[in-house]
């Protein structure tokens, strides 16, 4: 009868638990070169003896910002964060461990975690995490007949099982590059790519799922969307839109004289896990 009269008790903890770091992960999207606010707040009276901002889809040690009093804050710091993180309020007053991180760059994408150490209380614990994504504008000019590539960036310690550019304004069915393990890259792929794609990385180290498209055409003109799945993660997502115009190499002059036969890409790079901030 004991352990009958207990699971109701355990059911209830685990409830209150999910829901707890559910309201915790926000995720944030912003321009490179903006500012962006990342948001933790611990109880309003605690005596906050330690708090700290780490990303943890770095390899590598350190954090964003940490704060100890008596401290530098720069100890420690990884390198690419100094100068461009600082509190909100430096006194933190009602609980408010939210820091703004200046100039953002893409490669500022991943996910922030906020720990908290609290006087009297058990050791430090996470009370905010987001994820954090970065989206750029790049314009690209090429000529036709030369190479460009498609830019798409996942997170860098993601397990990828799915990469797929596709052209939604595309009649027909297919797509221009696919990537699957143990499947091949051509399978429904769309005649008029063949032999024309490849993966920049084949390895897809630190997230890269850029692609490479070889002999630009006028006909290549159009919408392109990198889509990817993840590994323990939700459906496919669309992690890059690109718009591509290829404009033809005839030699033509107009318009003041300027020669035909230019490429203008521009460039959305996004990456996105977890509800708006």
């Amino acid at each position: 009868m004991a352990a009958l009269t207990s699971s109701p008790h355990v059911t209830f903890f685990m409830s209150v638990w999910i829901f707890t770091l559910a309201a915790d992960h926000h995720e944030v999207t912003v321009k490179a070169g903006e500012d962006v606010t990342l948001q933790c707040q611990a109880p309003r009276d605690a005596q906050i003896n330690m708090f700290e901002w780490i990303r943890s889809d770095l390899e590598s040690d350190g954090y964003i910002f940490r704060f100890i009093p008596e401290e530098s804050t720069t100890r420690n710091q990884l390198p690419s964060y100094r100068g461009r993180v600082e509190r909100r309020d430096p006194d933190m007053k009602d609980g408010d461990l939210s820091v703004v991180l200046k100039n953002v760059r893409v490669k500022d994408t991943g996910t922030y975690r906020c720990r908290v150490g609290i006087s009297g209380g058990e050791k430090p614990k996470v009370y905010s995490t987001i994820q954090l994504t970065v989206s750029d504008h790049h314009e690209v000019t090429v000529k036709a007949g030369e190479n460009v590539t498609l830019q798409c960036q996942a997170p860098r310690d993601a397990q990828i099982n799915m990469l797929e550019w596709i052209r939604p304004d595309l009649e027909s069915g297919g797509h221009i590059f696919r990537f699957i393990p143990e499947e091949s890259t051509t399978q429904n792929q769309h005649s008029s790519y063949r032999g024309r794609v490849e993966r920049r990385d084949p390895d897809m180290k630190d997230g890269d799922l850029s692609v490479v498209l070889k002999n630009v055409r006028v006909n290549d003109t159009g919408t392109y969307r990198c889509r990817v799945g993840i590994s323990g993660g939700e459906k496919p997502k669309v992690y890059s839109t690109i718009q591509l115009i290829v404009s033809g190499a005839s030699g033509a002059r107009g318009n003041g004289g300027l020669a035909a036969g230019v490429v203008f890409l521009v460039v959305t790079v996004a990456a996105v896990v977890g509800p708006d901030v």
